[in-house]
């Protein structure tokens, strides 16, 4: 068995016994990152150990449980070959006489040597996340813990151990105070893990983004020799809480107002087996402990008997999200006022009576409704009597007012007396 240095690796050579050593190997150093396949070995044979001048090289990945020929060259005069884009491994090459017999076990080959590449170990990421509860919240986090890798002295920065750069909606970085960015820069920034091994199990390799709204966030580790690794986490976050919250009018003075609360399903916050809990406050008393709703069999709540005013509806689903509303009923119109002027009858029996009637208030248009039938707003030609009007607005409010059209109490009577001339021809 030969052994010798090549760069910053260690090649063992297994020498043929009946040519002994018979070439020489160089080879780039170990990865510094994981994955790579960057890797070359460069070969010189010994022509005059050989005692060939046509040559043929062969490179063996020695995987388990069987080797895997990569790579063949040749023929060929030239004593030297380079086998490139290897990655990390342990391998064996084969430089051969001849082609009568290219299989290593039949020891057709003039010389033959082992030859490593290595690596570190890949940097591992695991994560644990905390999601949203309440939509719109900023409560979420994402547990990093990591290993693998490189650990040394960060430059720039009082830690050993990894780097983690991060971008995100928002968010705010735990760990190490002397560490971590400053504060008011979240996205972007970089964070710490200081620790003096790269065993993901050890607690001091775990670092936490905290204070997370929902959205995408992009991490990325880096370790002392630079190697990078990248993740992507998702914090989610429940639907919305989005009733429909409506208040009614109230139509007329000593009338109440109504609030409808509608729209609320499962499809709205968390609501559970519980539903969702409606509670309100305001003008008129409220409802501090609220109503419970149930969002598979939900119709519209109504809250009723309310005076006019502003008033606070208050959603709570199961997870105890709140949806808050401030809502107005609006107070009645003026009350519907009548004023009239009348003109009485002049003359016994008669009908030059009439009425002019006058609305105020209430919401127009207005409908009119007279004892005598008509529906109009004045009446004309009319005789004595009592007249009674009811007037109707928009909103159904009504009022009324009752009129009398007066007359002489009698006709005009008419009488005489009479002197006769009591001599022919006086006066």
């Amino acid at each position: 068995m030969f052994k010798f240095l090549v760069g910053l690796i260690l090649i063992s050579t297994q020498i043929n016994a009946l040519y002994g050593q018979c070439f020489t190997t160089t080879s780039n150093s170990n990865f510094q990152c994981n994955g790579l396949n960057t890797g070359f070995f460069s070969i010189t044979a010994d022509v005059a150990c050989c005692n060939i001048d046509t040559f043929y090289y062969q490179l063996v990945f020695n995987a388990v449980p069987v080797p895997i020929i990569i790579a063949f060259q040749g023929p060929t005069t030239s004593n030297s070959s380079t086998f490139n884009n290897l990655s990390a491994g342990s391998y064996t090459i084969y430089v051969y006489q001849d082609t009568t017999d290219l299989d290593p076990a039949n020891a057709a080959w003039c010389t033959s040597g082992g030859a490593s590449i290595g690596q570190p170990s890949a940097i591992n990421i695991t994560t644990t996340q905390t999601n949203l509860l309440c939509y719109g919240a900023s409560s979420g986090s994402i547990v990093l813990s990591v290993g693998g890798g490189t650990i040394g002295q960060i430059v720039g920065h009082s830690c050993r151990g990894y780097q983690v750069n991060w971008s995100g909606p928002n968010g705010s970085l735990g760990g190490d105070p002397t560490c971590s960015c400053a504060a008011g820069n979240p996205n972007g920034c970089v964070l710490e893990i200081p620790t003096t091994t790269n065993n993901i199990n050890n607690p001091a390799n775990r670092d936490t983004l905290s204070g997370l709204s929902a959205g995408t966030y992009t991490i990325t580790v880096t370790d002392y020799n630079g190697c990078q690794k990248t993740i992507v986490r998702t914090i989610t976050q429940p639907p919305q809480i989005i009733p429909t919250i409506i208040a009614s009018i109230i139509p007329c003075n000593g009338y109440y107002g109504s609030i409808t609360v509608s729209d609320l399903n499962a499809s709205d916050g968390t609501p559970g087996s519980v539903g969702f809990n409606v509670s309100w406050s305001g003008q008129s008393a409220g409802n501090p402990n609220g109503v419970e709703i149930s969002p598979s069999a939900f119709t519209p709540y109504v809250i009723d008997s309310l005076m006019a005013g502003n008033y606070t509806i208050i959603i709570t689903d199961n997870n105890n999200c709140v949806s808050t509303t401030n809502i107005t009923i609006d107070p009645p119109p003026a009350s519907l006022s009548l004023s009239t002027t009348q003109v009485n009858v002049l003359c016994f029996g008669n009908a030059t009576g009439s009425i002019d009637l006058s609305v105020s208030g209430g919401t127009s248009p207005y409908t009119y409704s007279w004892s005598n039938g008509s529906l109009l707003q004045d009446l004309l030609s009319l005789s004595a009597g009592t007249y009674t009007v009811t007037v109707t607005d928009a909103n159904g409010c009504s009022a009324t007012t009752t009129i009398t059209i007066t007359q002489p109490t009698a006709p005009l009577s008419l009488s005489s007396t009479q002197v006769n001339i009591l001599c022919n021809g006086n006066s």
